[in-house]
């Protein structure tokens, strides 16, 4: 178990799930499953949380020209878990940037290694406590499960090409 800004965070490397929670704990003998555990996340307070503490506050912000007014800085409890995810320990979520959509946090930002670029504008989407991979290089890059099937989402929908425009500012 993995702690982010002080959040605990459960990896399931051979399923791809990852989930994270207030004072849930796990212990070395849990097995952890797609289908069935999950740890309550806190609820984001507002659109977006300070870069350096885990409270969340108003976007710091406003969009650039050429983004939507639904553009925001992604919520950092959401980029962190991100982060975390990468298959490579040296990549890191450049330009995060987001759109609420309900209860849904859909994610943008390009896959960043060091000031290498390695995949541009890939999308994530929160569904409870949980983040999804929807964009490929988004799957390929995270052991963060596909969110396709079991949400019935794309990175192509028309949130997720927004999402993308944030992040391109296009």
């Amino acid at each position: 178990m993995l702690a982010v800004i002080g959040l605990p965070i459960l990896l399931c490397g051979g399923c791809g799930l990852m989930t994270f929670g207030g004072n849930d704990q796990a212990s070395d003998t849990t097995t952890t499953t797609r289908a069935t555990t999950t740890y309550a996340a806190p609820a984001p307070a507002s659109p977006t949380a300070a870069r350096s503490t885990a409270t969340a506050t108003a976007p710091t912000t406003a969009p650039s020209q050429g983004r939507s007014s639904r553009c925001v800085e992604a919520p950092d409890q959401y980029v962190a878990v991100i982060d975390a995810a990468f298959n490579d320990s040296g990549h890191s979520l450049g330009e995060p940037w987001a759109i609420r959509d309900g209860d849904r946090w859909w994610i943008g930002g390009h896959i960043m290694e060091g000031e290498r670029r390695v995949s541009s504008a890939d999308v994530w989407v929160t569904d409870g406590p949980a983040v999804f991979a929807l964009s490929g290089g988004a799957r390929r890059n995270s052991m963060l499960v596909d969110g396709r099937d079991p949400l019935g989402l794309n990175a192509g929908d028309d949130i997720g090409l927004a999402v993308q425009s944030c992040v391109t500012g296009r």
